[in-house]
C-alpha cells in the first residue's frame, strides 16, 4: 500500500448550536477537495456505515473524517481510508477517563508520561474513525502504544500528532505522510 496525502480543511469559529453547520463546512471542504484535485463533484448525500462512520452515499471513494472541539472543526479527505481527532485541552479527569477507556499498555505509558492524555486519546479515536467500527466497540480492546511508542494497531497505518493550534491535540491515521492544511473560511 503506497502512501497517499490527506488533505485538511479547517473553520475557527464552529458551534454545534447551529444547525447544519458541520454538514455545510462538510460540503464546502469536499466541493474544496474535488475542485483542487479535478475531480467531479458528487452528489453529497449521506449515509453511515454498520459501525456508524459517515460516507457520502454517492462517492465512497471519497474518504473523509470529521471532528470538532472547542471553536474548530476540521475535516480530513484521501483517497484511503482515514481518520482524524482533534481535542481541545482542558483540566479532566484523565486517571479515571483511562482506566474506563484505555488498554494496559496504554495506561502505563499514561503513569509514565502524565500530559498524554490527550496525544493518546486523539490517536485511539483517530484510529477507530478510521475502522469506522467506534469508541465504545474498539477503545478498551485496542492500544495505540506498543514498547512504549505510539504505533496505530494496524500495521499498514500510520499515527501523525499534528502540531494544530495551541491548546488543541490533533492525530491524523491512515495511509499517509504527507499533509496539506486548508482554511475554511466562513
Amino acid at each position: 500500500m503506497s502512501a497517499s496525502a490527506a488533505h485538511l480543511y479547517f473553520h475557527c469559529g464552529f458551534s454545534e448550536s447551529v444547525e447544519g453547520e458541520s454538514h455545510r463546512l462538510l460540503r464546502d471542504a469536499a466541493a474544496a477537495y474535488c475542485t483542487e484535485h479535478s475531480l467531479p463533484l458528487p452528489a453529497l448525500d449521506f449515509a453511515r456505515s454498520e459501525g456508524g462512520k459517515p460516507f457520502f452515499l454517492y462517492a465512497p471513494h471519497l474518504h473523509f473524517s470529521i471532528s470538532h472541539s472547542g471553536g474548530f472543526w476540521i475535516c480530513a479527505f484521501s483517497d484511503s481510508p482515514i481518520g482524524i481527532d482533534l481535542q481541545q485541552i482542558k483540566a479532566i479527569r484523565a486517571t479515571g477517563i483511562a482506566r474506563r477507556f484505555f488498554h494496559p499498555e496504554e495506561i502505563a505509558y499514561l503513569d509514565a508520561h502524565p500530559d498524554a492524555f490527550f496525544a493518546l486519546w486523539t490517536a485511539k479515536e483517530s484510529y477507530v474513525k478510521l475502522t469506522g467500527r467506534g469508541v465504545a466497540a474498539e477503545f478498551p480492546h485496542i492500544s495505540v502504544i506498543c514498547h512504549g511508542e505510539f504505533t496505530p494497531p494496524s500495521p499498514a497505518r500510520t499515527l501523525l500528532h499534528i502540531p494544530f493550534h495551541e491548546g488543541y491535540a490533533l492525530c491524523l491515521c491512515g495511509d499517509t505522510e504527507e499533509i496539506c492544511l486548508h482554511e475554511l473560511k466562513a
